[in-house]
């Protein structure tokens, strides 16, 4: 897999208050089919293709 080049404008970021990042989430269509439940999230360690025992 090739490697992505960074473009994330992180001084932009940083600059941004909570109000800002919530306000650009909220405007992002991508982000609202994005529903987590972390309730039902697990921490798996990986395997290397070998069951643990």
């Amino acid at each position: 897999m090739r490697a992505m080049a960074d473009e994330s404008d992180w001084k932009r970021a940083e600059a941004m208050t909570e109000e800002q990042i919530d306000a650009a989430i909220a405007s992002d269509p991508d982000e609202a089919r994005m529903i987590v439940d972390w309730s039902t999230a697990s921490i798996d360690l990986p395997t290397n293709g070998r069951e643990r025992a």
